[in-house]
């Protein structure tokens, strides 16, 4: 949806743009931004989310903070909030190197090769 949503809001300009739009008014982006959408809900949660330095989607699932909320943790904690992108970038180096192992190398290739095998189909005529 991401990718689609640049090319949609994607303003042309320049020598291009009285060619392109031809008189129709160009694109624009409508946000909520004064405040953001998910500020009422950072500010009631923020001592359950920068503790764990993580937010639950659905079905339980874990994620970092959006950068939204971290730009404003860091407007009201900007000390604790260098802390947590410190710990981020360690946490981060110690997963590049387990993924870089030669066992976690392996684990994936033979991931890759169950995969493989299930792209199997028939030969031209055999259908």
């Amino acid at each position: 949806c991401a990718y689609v949503a640049r090319y949609v809001t994607k303003k042309i300009t320049g020598d291009m743009a009285e060619e392109h739009y031809k008189g129709r008014e160009p694109e624009y982006v409508v946000m909520s931004r004064r405040p953001g959408i998910g500020r009422g809900w950072l500010e009631k949660f923020v001592n359950d989310v920068y503790p764990h330095d993580y937010v639950v989607i659905r079905n339980g699932i874990k994620c970092k903070p959006p950068r939204y909320y971290d730009k404003i943790y860091d407007e009201w904690n900007s000390e604790e909030m260098h802390n947590i992108k410190t710990r981020r970038k360690f946490l981060a180096l110690q997963s590049d190197e387990h993924e870089k192992s030669w066992e976690r190398m392996e684990v994936k290739e033979a991931i890759q090769v169950l995969k493989a095998q299930k792209l199997i189909r028939p030969l031209e005529g055999e259908i």
